[in-house]
């Protein structure tokens, strides 16, 4: 010790079975103070950490969660920034490694660089069982009536109208049946208005890219305007994850930009105003043939026996089309599909918040044969002409899940 210079070395903290190792540096002590060091938090069970410190967790879905806790970084601070180097932080079997730097002075600035190798967020999440279907639904309505931005609102009060910039690289998140890889995101913000310049990830078979801008943070009405790409999802994987009894195959590809505003995910929802195009390659109906359904229709027409030997679904032609969204409407627009010489397309609307659908398809059969493995139709009522169909119904009435 002298009067400039403070070493403290090797300095040992235990709170419960908590063990802490510090190596501190204080200069300039009697003018402009700076500490730089490091940080260890020695390996430990946080279970039984939070148990010596009273502490009660809920119950978790996987009971070896939260066993294994350790951090170790380098530090260096002074009245006008922080910055940590070298963050290593362990939780169970998840790395993340880092640095952090935080400008105290206004303008105010946060920069954050995080890589992460591997997370189940499927041993942490707690399923709560609210009994009956009208407690599920009243607290999914709680969910739904959150405040959605309220953890970014506190960073960015803090910042004062300064900026960040934020970087993030993570190989592997799961959640559920999904599986996410190759995360990454890159961000900043200034004011009350973030950028989300980057966001690209591997999913469901393929890719998933975005573009966000949420802006009035801490105001009442916060907005959100982004634009998407996906790239070959496979609707097999997704219909294995979100439903249980899908009929889709194929890889979907589209593009979509749109706009909301509000504070709680009811807001954004009914506010939604969003349009798109869509490609739908290789589709498939696994359990429904539209081509017997056509030409079960042509052997009533013509009177003659209908055909028997008919595979079970459908490998449709690519599908294309136009969408929108208004509010909880998904508005259809000049959907293209087909199999063999037999097209059909669509308009029409989807409510998801009536869980109701009204479209309108119309076939057209060009020429006198639905395809090579089809049927042969003679009648040119059905030939060479559109033929409408309106599929209007309730989402349980139809069997949707």
């Amino acid at each position: 010790l002298d009067r400039e210079e403070l070493v403290l070395s090797s300095v040992e903290l235990a709170i419960a079975s908590l063990s802490i190792t510090t190596d501190t540096m204080a200069t300039q002590i009697l003018s402009e103070p700076v500490v730089n060091g490091s940080v260890k938090l020695e390996e430990t069970n946080l279970r039984r950490l939070l148990t010596d410190l009273n502490i009660d967790l809920p119950p978790l879905p996987d009971k070896d969660a939260l066993k294994r806790l350790r951090l170790e970084t380098d530090f260096s601070a002074s009245a006008e920034q922080i910055k940590l180097r070298d963050l290593v932080f362990v939780l169970d079997q998840t790395t993340i490694s880092g640095q952090l730097g935080l400008k105290l002075q206004p303008p105010k600035g946060l920069a954050i660089v995080v890589k992460g190798n591997h997370i189940d967020l499927n041993r942490y999440l707690t399923t709560v069982d609210t009994g009956d279907d009208a407690s599920k639904a009243s607290a999914q309505q709680t969910q739904a009536a959150a405040l959605i931005f309220a953890p970014l609102a506190a960073p960015l009060t803090f910042l004062d109208g300064g900026s960040s910039k934020l970087n993030i690289n993570w190989d592997n998140l799961q959640m559920d049946g999904l599986t996410v890889k190759d995360i990454h995101i890159r961000g900043t913000s200034k004011g009350t208005t973030i950028n989300i310049e980057d966001f690209s990830a591997n999913t469901l078979g393929g890719t998933v890219q975005a573009k966000i801008k949420l802006a009035q943070l801490t105001s009442k009405t916060p907005s959100a305007n982004f634009n998407a790409q996906l790239t070959d999802i496979s609707l097999e994987q997704a219909s294995s994850t979100f439903a249980d009894n899908a009929d889709i195959g194929g890889k979907l590809s589209a593009k979509v930009t749109g706009r909301s505003e509000g504070a709680t995910a009811d807001q954004l929802f009914d506010r939604l105003s969003a349009q798109g195009t869509m490609t739908l390659v290789e589709p498939a109906l696994k359990n429904i043939n539209i081509e017997k359904s056509y030409c079960d229709v042509a052997a009533l027409v013509e009177k003659i026996p209908r055909r028997a030997d008919w595979p079970q679904g459908t490998k449709l032609n690519t599908t294309e089309g136009q969408f929108r969204m208004q509010g909880r409407t998904l508005l259809l627009d000049n959907l293209s599909t087909g199999v063999g010489n037999l097209k059909i397309t669509a308009n029409g609307e989807v409510n998801l918040g009536a869980e109701a659908f009204n479209v309108l398809a119309t076939a057209r059969l060009n020429g006198d044969r639905t395809s090579a493995s089809g049927c042969v139709v003679e009648s040119t009522k059905l030939r060479d002409r559109d033929i409408p169909l309106r599929c209007k119904d309730t989402f349980a009435r139809a069997g949707a899940t």
